[in-house]
């Protein structure tokens, strides 16, 4: 079929190594005669709203990159609702692309229209449950639900929320909740274009891309935020670990020539002097984003969880996400 043939020219291309070229060009020093004209352009084609940017001087932004990451003036511009309001809130600027119950018997979260991939793929073996680890490849979907729920058996479900951050919006991503970070896995994987055209015919999209998958522990059980990396991303960054190197050559981060399932992981119990894993409140900025991209927020709720926004939303950071 097309979209087959589509999808096979388009991953040979060596994405990864052009987002690092990319990402180079973004780090490149600006000659301050040009900023202006070269950041407004950028404005103009993107829809940039400059007037919440912390920082208004656009000569002031060295290199396209620390524009991207141009920080906004949050108390300004982005009310976060409280605990009171909402159990959870929207973590970034950008737009629904879905968002919905995960089915319990095939354990599917849709990536756009008819496209579904599997959470099981999405995170890799869950550790902190021997029968997941021992028994992954055996294990079906819904099975390794059970394994990630907290309270499977007081009918818990698990919901998703997929948000793609378009290259004009603001590219920090932020706590959605209170809650506390266990765990972090590194999947290096591909950087392949997150844009929804792109998404509606490369399979399992989300599963094949770089990302960084932080799981850990809400008031309603198991939660998994999880940015993912894109085309021209040149990095990543998170500002609690600085062990994550995001966008490398394969070589450089170990994955050269072992299958794409490869991943890392740091156990913040463990490391952490405290045992106690990286505890977040609402609001509070996990890391940034070079370019765009999407962030995946995985969580165990009741049965009575009902969202507040819809597919195709335009959405901004703090916002209500759902109603318990």
């Amino acid at each position: 079929s097309n979209s087959s043939f589509k999808s096979k020219i388009y991953t040979k291309i060596p994405w990864r190594f052009l987002s690092r070229s990319w990402g180079k060009l973004h780090n490149k020093e600006i000659p301050k005669i040009l900023r202006t004209s070269i950041y407004n352009f950028y404005i103009w084609k993107y829809g940039v709203k400059l007037n919440e940017a912390r920082n208004q001087n656009l000569k002031s932004y060295r290199n396209l990159g620390s524009f991207f990451r141009r920080e906004i003036d949050l108390d300004g511009v982005r009310p976060v609702l409280s605990r009171d309001q909402s159990d959870l809130v929207c973590p970034v600027d950008g737009r629904i692309l879905s968002l919905g119950k995960v089915n319990s018997t095939d354990g599917m979260i849709k990536q756009v229209k008819g496209i579904n991939y599997s959470v099981k793929s999405l995170l890799g073996p869950n550790t902190s449950n021997q029968n997941s680890t021992k028994n992954f490849t055996s294990l079906s979907n819904s099975e390794y639900i059970k394994t990630l729920l907290k309270n499977p058996t007081k009918n818990n479900n698990l919901y998703y929320t997929v948000i793609y951050l378009a290259p004009g919006d603001y590219h920090r991503f932020h706590s959605p909740t209170e809650w506390t970070i266990n765990y972090r896995r590194h999947f290096p994987g591909d950087l392949f274009s997150v844009n929804p055209k792109i998404a509606l015919w490369l399979k399992n999209l989300f599963a094949l891309n770089e990302r960084i998958i932080f799981n850990g522990i809400w008031k309603h059980g198991f939660f998994s935020y999880i940015p993912v990396g894109a085309t021209l991303v040149g990095s990543m960054k998170i500002n609690f670990d600085n062990d994550i190197y995001t966008s490398k050559p394969y070589k450089n981060s170990k994955a050269d020539k072992i299958e794409k399932g490869i991943y890392f992981d740091k156990d913040y119990e463990k490391s952490n002097e405290k045992a106690e894993g990286v505890e977040m409140v609402r609001r509070e900025e996990i890391g940034e984003f070079n370019i765009g991209s999407t962030v995946v927020l995985l969580f165990e709720g009741p049965k009575n969880v009902k969202f507040l926004v819809e597919e195709g939303e335009k959405v901004k950071l703090g916002i209500g996400l759902i109603e318990v």
